[in-house]
């Protein structure tokens, strides 16, 4: 995980992210799996190991796949990375490259 994992509450630094209460910057925040909701991805973009600018390409999404989100991370600089499932493993998507369906 970034180094910005410090105790720092999610609506600290990013107050748009409302529905984070409770949470802190690097720390996953869960969806329930009856509320899980497919998204489209807008244009491609990296699949990453962990979230962050930072965190590994594992490869590149294509333009209109379809993804069951799980969870979301947010890192000290905003960004959303929303958490997948893919071949039995978590990996994240940086939130604005997708669109909910």
């Amino acid at each position: 995980m970034p180094a910005a994992q410090a105790q720092t509450p999610v609506l600290d630094l990013c107050p748009q992210a409302t529905w984070t209460r409770g949470f802190n910057i690097g720390e996953f925040i869960p969806i329930n799996p009856s509320q899980y909701w497919q998204s489209e991805v807008m244009t491609a973009t990296p699949l990453r190991r962990s979230y962050g600018y930072e965190g590994e390409v594992v490869s590149t999404l294509s333009a209109g796949a379809r993804l069951t989100i799980r969870g979301e991370v947010w890192d000290a600089g905003c960004n959303q990375w929303m958490a997948v499932e893919i071949n039995g493993s978590r990996q994240f998507v940086h939130g604005h490259a997708l669109r909910k369906l």
